[in-house]
């Protein structure tokens, strides 16, 4: 099978994805990763074909500071996805084709429409349930919501800014390829019934009225084969062991 994995945003939408491609490699299929360019000597040193599209968004995050990891600046990330979304359908269309499905991941924006346009299935990659839509708790991207009612209204107001932020470009360049204009963003952006969680359900459990039609696949690592420093021995070594998180 012919997989084309494509991850967009920070080393946290990246790297997960890393680690899938680098098991579907292994498993026997053809994967082809689409990221930054940022982030193209690390695939290749885990020997994953990969081709480079998009802009260099831990660029951004270091540039602006703490506004990034607000509201505001989720929102900035998706604008910056506005500008550069008809440009990278036209190049996910070449890059995509022969694909027999695709993966996205993170603030990915095009790879939807490539899909539809090529008629391949696309599943998104979610490493929190806190992307499934569901009255059970608020959005990711507002996360305020403190009962079912206002929950609701949360998730309708998300996705009319996705729509806001992204649907014009999106929505001509899926008239120029003749497919139909999206009405409801966040299920584009992150459908539900085409969704895998990558989370560990012991930390980030499903919500409970919720029933997926695809397996969640359980946190996402890269195998690691590097020894450890001396100084990290050391530490391991003059205790108990540790609990740690993180990648």
């Amino acid at each position: 099978m012919r997989i084309v994995i494509t991850p967009a945003g920070s080393r946290g939408d990246f790297q997960p994805l890393l680690a899938l491609a680098v098991g579907l490699r292994d498993a026997g299929h053809d994967v082809l990763l689409v990221c930054a360019p940022n982030y193209e000597s690390e695939a290749t040193a885990f020997g994953v074909p990969v081709r480079t599209v998009g802009v260099d968004v831990e660029a951004y995050l270091r540039d602006h500071g703490g506004e990034a990891a607000r509201l505001r600046g989720t929102y900035q990330l998706f604008k910056i996805a506005r500008q550069r979304a008809p440009a990278l359908i036209d190049e996910g269309l070449s890059v995509c084709r022969g694909a027999d499905v695709i993966f996205g991941g993170g603030t990915q924006s095009a790879a939807p429409t490539i899909a539809d346009a090529l008629g391949v299935p696309y599943l998104y990659i979610a490493y929190t349930p806190q992307a499934i839509r569901t009255d059970e708790h608020p959005p990711f991207t507002m996360p305020f919501g403190r009962t079912r009612s206002v929950n609701r209204g949360l998730w309708r107001a998300s996705s009319s800014l996705f729509g806001a932020t992204l649907g014009g470009p999106i929505n001509r360049k899926r008239r120029e390829l003749g497919l139909e204009p999206v009405m409801d963003w966040y299920q584009h952006l992150f459908p539900t019934r085409r969704m895998l969680i990558a989370a560990d359900p012991e930390l980030a459990p499903m919500p409970k009225n919720v029933s997926l039609p695809f397996a969640a696949l359980g946190s996402l690592h890269l195998r690691d084969e590097r020894p450890l420093s001396t100084v990290v021995e050391q530490f391991l070594s003059a205790g108990p062991a540790p609990v740690y998180i993180g990648f």
